[in-house]
């Protein structure tokens, strides 16, 4: 196999610049990267579009139906079926959608390991052997986010309370979505199956609870943009999000959860990995297992 060289720049870490937290690291992976995080923001925008493009299609439908409300071309029956139906296609072709964008969103977060690593990244390169070790994985943790999407899709349609529609859509958010984004930091790290990889998120998710809901209302926030009542105003800020803000989620995504994975499991199970990309104490140093420079021979998670 032909070997990929890497040529020396100026900005490249030293041991005693590597950054010495979390916060830092990924303060110095926007400063040195940002050309890189510019170009997945792009990838994420072109992943996403077709979901984009879903959402502002029943958007349209939506407003038409409610100007033919509005000047009685409808009753107050008809729009509320044409609305119904139209939530309920929406979510349906949405969790398609999402289905679709697992699969790039694989190569993107492999990149973004490697960023976070303090590794070279090789963008093309590294991108479809992302897609190609793990596009399957991403997959299915894309149809468990589709399949509660369309879900809370339809409950937005039973004849209860809001009460009980809220609480519904909250389990969503609190136990489902907060293990799903976990699992997409730790599957480009550790090689583990789909049980093993949810059963080892939800402790962590449980052991660091008030912290991973905190994480998951800020990766999500921008899915507060869909209260937005103006639809050009609401899909322009929505593509800009995606280009600009959406690289630094997914980094901070996977930089936060490092920190868990070096407190629960590197520390005594990968020290290769444990606090890697960060400046490493004497102490620490000394624990280190000698002889193991590679961590991807053996990284398996039980």
């Amino acid at each position: 196999m032909k070997k990929r060289k890497r040529r020396a720049r100026a900005t490249d870490f030293t041991l005693e610049n590597l950054p010495k937290n979390r916060l830092s690291l990924f303060f110095d992976v926007l400063k040195n990267n940002w050309r890189k995080l510019l170009l997945i923001g792009l990838f994420f925008l072109l992943s996403v579009f077709p979901l984009i493009g879903i959402n502002f299609y029943f958007d349209t439908v939506n407003y038409s139906f409610y100007n033919d409300l509005l000047i009685g071309k409808i009753d107050q029956q008809t729009y509320r079926e044409y609305y119904n139906l139209n939530i309920l296609l929406n979510g349906c072709f949405s969790a398609l959608a999402i289905l679709l964008a697992s699969i790039p969103l694989a190569g993107l977060m492999k990149i973004i390991k490697r960023l976070v690593f303090l590794d070279p990244v090789f963008f093309k390169e590294d991108f479809l052997s992302g897609i190609k070790e793990n596009g399957a994985f991403f997959v299915l943790i894309g149809l468990n986010a589709s399949i509660f999407i369309a879900f809370d899709s339809l409950v937005l349609l039973l004849q209860t309370s809001n009460v009980v529609k809220g609480i519904a859509i909250g389990v969503s958010f609190v136990f489902v979505f907060p293990i799903l984004l976990i699992m997409l930091s730790m599957v480009p790290i550790y090689k583990v199956k789909f049980i093993s990889c949810w059963l080892n998120s939800f402790k962590l998710y449980i052991k660091h609870f008030p912290f991973n809901i905190l994480m998951t209302a800020v990766v999500l926030s921008p899915f507060a943009l869909s209260f937005i009542q103006i639809i050009a105003v609401k899909y322009i800020i929505i593509v800009c999000v995606c280009l600009l803000i959406s690289p630094l989620l997914l980094v901070g995504l996977f930089d936060y959860c490092c920190y868990m994975f070096d407190e629960s499991i590197n520390k005594a199970q990968y020290p290769n990995y444990y606090r890697k990309g960060l400046a490493v104490s004497k102490e620490e140093k000394q624990e280190e297992v000698v002889g193991n420079e590679s961590c991807d021979d053996d990284r398996r998670l039980d």
